[in-house]
């Protein structure tokens, strides 16, 4: 299927839609719907009642936190048993066609009704049932879409430098998205004001995106498994079969090449989560920057990226995924926070050094951002396919299924808990200016949002740590000796040497 440059592009493009579209929801969602830590451009960020001043929360907010987090609970959890479906298909193109099919009506009607609140009655009880079940509707649809399009490197890739260079595309179309999402949405924005329109109509308006889905579809077309009752297939399914779906999981999250990476990605995507879930209270609040700077700041943040992917690359076959992987979770650590030190706290008689110190913040963050991107794509795929070779057991959508547990349940307590119920409205901090126009001489900055990228730094910090449990290479021949301690590399193992310069051999 990916038989030549063009079409592993393709397939990386495949999720740009719904990627889009959900970057953007967990970006703007909560901020429309309970703004209480927004300053600058409210009604460009919220949902507004007719004639008002101040936004007010659309939702009941004392207990619309806890369902956003059970709903990004129950996304994870019901894809495991849809993984393990998968995993036992027969055909490596059915397994990636049928989620798409299935998922996505509930995917497109679930981003539509997360942009239509039944009322914009302050506290509202319908608007906050009416948005949980578009939540876990819209959720469990893009999970069930990941795990297929992730699952399916392991089976329709022919080998890891095949995998790395759709990795490489994906991370790069994901920098394109994410700039999409945070600045030129920002700038769209800012040339709407005084039409009325929000960001979540802007949201609305990306929707349609959604089609590049349709582009894994067109790519199998005509395609079969042509090796559908090979000995060896069939070997893998009567594996596969007499795993039981609770043994499976238990198996990917227990094993040695897997366990280290779910631990740290657990912590550094609630750390992610929290900065992007808050970053319109970052900006609009302690940076005090209308809109249009929003554009600004994330253009220096995902810009280098591609330049910083090359140079990831390069350090991880010089020095291994764990080392690379250490680097950018410093480097987000020290990019972030820059919204705090660059914040109106320090400089509030002068927007200069705020912008200055928070370009040059999220320039040094871009060489984490597209790691993040590639790292969740190449650390399960690569594991899968060596416990396909050695093991001769497929689990390559229990894998992304788990992967996808840890990051649901991470992103539920960052955005539900510590954001939207801990951060958002526990309080303010008063500073005086001379900068002219501002009302009454002072700015009321947001406490939750001040505190944000010292938290973010600290959970970078303790994924920093724990990532040394991980092993330094996930290259073929070490990955294989984890699962298997007699397993013996053949020349195709060695020949994925992720090491530049490392000596192997076949006895290990």
């Amino acid at each position: 299927m990916l038989n030549n440059k063009k079409k592993e592009f393709l397939y990386a493009l495949s999720v740009f839609g719904p990627n889009l579209v959900f970057t953007m929801l967990l970006a703007y969602f909560t901020s429309a719907v309970n703004p209480q830590n927004l300053r600058e451009d409210i009604a460009l960020w919220a949902w507004m009642q007719e004639g008002g001043i101040y936004a007010v929360p659309i939702v009941m907010t004392s207990i619309f936190g806890l369902l956003f987090t059970v709903g990004r609970v129950f996304d994870a959890l019901i894809d495991i048993p849809l993984a393990a479906k998968l995993d036992r298909m027969k055909n490596k193109y059915a397994r990636l066609r049928l989620p798409i099919l299935i998922s996505i009506v509930p995917l497109v009607g679930g981003a539509i009704a997360l942009c239509f609140p039944l009322t914009l009655t302050p506290n509202s009880a319908l608007n906050t049932i009416w948005f949980f079940i578009a939540l876990i509707v819209f959720f469990s649809a893009y999970t069930l879409v990941m795990v297929a399009f992730y699952s399916g490197l392991s089976s329709i890739c022919k080998d890891r430098a095949q995998r790395a260079r759709v990795a490489y595309f994906k991370s790069f179309i994901d920098t394109v998205q994410f700039a999409s999402a945070y600045a030129v949405a920002p700038l769209i924005l800012s040339a709407l004001r005084g039409t009325g329109l929000n960001i979540m109509h802007i949201i609305l308006f990306t929707i349609p995106l959604m089609a590049t889905l349709f582009i894994p579809l067109l790519l199998s077309k005509g395609h079969k498994d042509t090796e559908e009752n090979s000995e060896l297939n069939n070997e893998i399914r009567e594996a596969t079969a007499k795993i039981s779906i609770l043994s499976s999981l238990s198996f990917v999250m227990k094993n040695k090449a897997f366990w280290p990476w779910m631990v740290v990605v657990f912590i550094y995507f609630m750390g992610l989560q929290l900065f992007l879930t808050m970053q319109n209270e970052l900006i609009s609040g302690v940076l005090q920057l209308p809109a249009q700077y929003a554009a600004l700041l994330n253009a220096a943040a995902f810009g280098p990226v591609p330049i910083m992917l090359y140079f990831y690359n390069k350090l991880t076959r010089k020095k291994g995924i764990r080392f690379a992987l250490q680097m950018s979770t410093l480097s987000f650590a020290v990019g972030i926070l820059c919204f705090s030190l660059g914040s109106a706290m320090f400089f509030p008689d002068s927007i200069v050094p705020r912008i200055v110190i928070n370009i040059i913040g999220g320039t040094i963050s871009s060489f984490s951002i597209g790691a993040f991107f590639m790292m969740v794509l190449m650390i399960p795929s690569q594991v899968a396919s060596v416990e396909l070779k050695v093991l001769k057991r497929r689990n390559s959508a229990m894998y992304f299924a788990g992967q996808g547990i840890v990051i649901g349940i991470a992103g539920a307590i960052a955005t539900g808990l510590i954001a939207d119920t801990s951060l958002r409205g526990i309080g303010e901090i008063f500073v005086y200016t001379n900068m002219p126009g501002i009302e009454g001489g002072m700015y009321n900055i947001p406490l939750g949002g001040f505190i944000t990228p010292f938290i973010v730094s600290a959970l970078c910090l303790i994924s920093f740590g724990m990532a040394f449990f991980m092993p330094k290479s996930y290259d073929t021949k070490t990955i294989g000796k984890l699962f298997d301690a007699n397993y013996v590399p053949d020349s195709e193992d060695l020949a994925d040497s992720e090491i530049v310069g490392e000596k192997v051999d076949a006895g290990g």
